[in-house]
């Protein structure tokens, strides 16, 4: 029985020598109310998660780590002095007490090794994060609409080419060569006469070249004017469209992650409210607390139940959103920094933003484009009353081979001159067209008023977002602190007996509704200020570049 006991302690002193090396004179951070207990056969044993995958046992002498899954090893032994069993466990020593174990700091991260040494790294298989640089570049490789925009682009610079057509020269060439077989009968001729009936067979050939030059026609300089503005028009379309490949990669991206967020807060709400309602139904089974305690509690934890519910369900359709912009499954992206600067616009004045959208906005200048081409289109609609002079060139050659009764030729033929057309009368269709160009220039004159009207509001109300987004930023984080600090006291009250459990409750709730406003407000934030540059014209990848940056808390941007 000596030996047996000498033979014992000398492993546990071996395992305790060995365990020590990694310890020291480190303790546990596990806390109490994560580390429920559990029975072994013989001793108690307590449970508590120092890591994912790994626990801490306490037996009647020893403090055991092993990985998650295993069976404690002291589960087959018939002593209190039970041994680790395997290489996944290890034994602690019980030097400084389980209590002092239980919360101190350096043994989790001895617990962190042990783990990492055990399974690997933890994060070693985490993808990478994507960044808002990242995601609007694949929106711009992969984004259906924006790629529709660039063939529009394509299409509409061939107007520049075409516009030359109007005011050039046309050249044709024909030709054709062929083999005649004629039959020729002739009429009222005796029956014995030599003349009845002629066949003849031979080859034919043509060629002919023309040119015409346009010297006056008004319909063809007013569409060489209207197809080189529709090029133009066709290169603000797609600068419009750019920017709104920016705002629309923008406000997916922060829709993903304020779904993210929100979820993250209505899991932290739910979690708080669980813990409230452990303590309200404690309370009531102590007779310190009623029934409507526990029933409010109760309440808000169903209510907070499906919130998440509906909060994961927005995740997944803002995600879809993502994925159709950038063609994929989203990846993970990367949070907005803490440290995001709140700056003021550059011109300081609405006014001036409102001067440089009336000057700047591709749309507006694309609708004020449109006008002219529509001035254009009733021009060419007055050119069906105006004559048109062309200069005209030729040379023809004909050719006809021997026959039976014709002698074989061919002939050529040159011309050159000058050919005018003068309309007389089309049937009222000309001037019909005349009116219809004239009311359509009108109606694209209202429009170009309008697009004016909206473009200087689109930049009045992004400033104004800018601005005050800033301040309502500032003032968010300051109600969050505050609420932060409201909830500490309320449940500081709540133990003493001065707060009831509805205030802490309440607490709760007003921190969860200031932290999602919190992060809505930063993300409007920087959604207004694209805005506002849009508004501008000035969403270049340049300022791309400088939001990525002020969102990865760099320096922000340049105004």
């Amino acid at each position: 029985m000596m030996k047996t006991k000498d033979k014992e302690t000398a492993a546990t002193r071996t395992q305790r020598r060995r365990a020590s090396k990694l310890s020291g004179q480190y303790e546990s951070v596990v806390r109490p109310d994560c580390c429920p207990k559990g029975k072994t056969r013989e001793t108690n044993a307590v449970r508590g998660v120092l890591h994912p995958g790994l626990y801490v046992y306490k037996s009647a002498k020893l403090l055991t780590l092993g990985h998650r899954g295993e069976e404690h090893p002291d589960e087959h032994l018939g002593n209190s002095q039970r041994r680790p069993r395997g290489s996944n466990w290890t034994t602690l020593p019980r030097s400084h007490g389980w209590n002092d174990l239980l919360f101190s700091v350096p043994l989790c991260l001895c617990g962190l090794i042990l783990s990492s040494l055990i399974s690997g790294p933890a994060f070693a298989d985490e993808p990478a994060r994507a960044g808002f640089r990242e995601i609007y570049d694949l929106a711009r490789a992969n984004d259906a609409v924006f790629a529709s925009a660039q063939s529009a682009l394509a299409a509409g610079r061939e107007k520049g080419s075409q516009a030359y057509s109007m005011v050039l020269p046309s050249i044709n060439l024909s030709a054709d060569a062929k083999v005649v077989d004629s039959r020729t009968t002739y009429r009222n001729q005796p029956a014995d006469s030599a003349y009845t009936t002629k066949k003849q067979n031979y080859d034919s050939e043509s060629v002919n070249v023309s040119l015409s030059q346009p010297i006056f026609r008004m319909g063809n300089f007013a569409a060489y004017s209207q197809l080189k503005l529709q090029a133009e028009q066709a290169e603000l379309q797609f600068a419009s469209a750019s920017q709104e490949l920016v705002l629309r990669a923008a406000q997916a991206y922060f829709d993903v992650l304020l779904a993210q967020d929100t979820v993250e807060f209505v899991r932290a709400q739910k979690k708080a409210i669980g813990e409230q309602l452990q303590q309200a139904r404690r309370m009531f089974e102590l007779g310190a607390a009623t029934i409507t305690d526990t029933h409010d509690a109760q309440a808000r934890n169903d209510i907070a139940t499906s919130q998440e519910i509906a909060a994961i369900n927005d995740l997944e359709i803002k995600k879809q959103a993502l994925a159709r912009l950038i063609g994929a499954p989203p990846p993970p992206l990367t949070p907005l920094s803490d440290s995001l600067e709140m700056t003021t616009p550059s011109p300081d004045s609405a006014s001036e933003w409102m001067e440089m959208a009336d000057k700047g906005s591709p749309l507006l200048r694309s609708a004020r484009l449109g006008l002219q081409i529509a001035r254009e289109e009733t021009s060419k609609s007055r050119s069906g009353h105006y004559p048109t002079i062309d200069m005209i060139a030729g040379y023809n050659y004909s050719g006809v081979g021997d026959s039976q009764y014709n002698i074989g030729y061919d002939n050529t033929a040159k011309y050159a001159g000058a050919q005018v057309t003068f309309p007389l009368f089309a049937g009222g269709a000309t001037a019909s067209k005349v009116r219809e160009s004239a009311a359509l220039e009108e109606k694209t004159s209202r429009d170009v008023e309008d697009a004016s009207r909206q473009a200087k509001l689109a930049a009045y109300s992004a400033f104004m977002n800018v601005t005050n987004g800033a301040a309502r930023v500032n003032a968010l984080g300051q109600a969050l602190v505050s609420s932060e600090k409201s909830l500490d006291s309320t449940k500081k009250g709540l133990e003493v007996g001065v707060r009831t459990a509805v205030d802490a409750l309440n607490a709760q709730q007003q921190l969860f509704s200031a932290r999602r406003d919190y992060a809505q407000a930063k993300y409007s934030y920087v959604i207004s200020l694209l805005m506002l540059k849009a508004s501008a014209g000035e969403l270049s990848e340049t300022v791309v570049d400088e939001i990525a940056a002020m969102l990865d808390g760099g320096n922000g941007m340049r105004e």
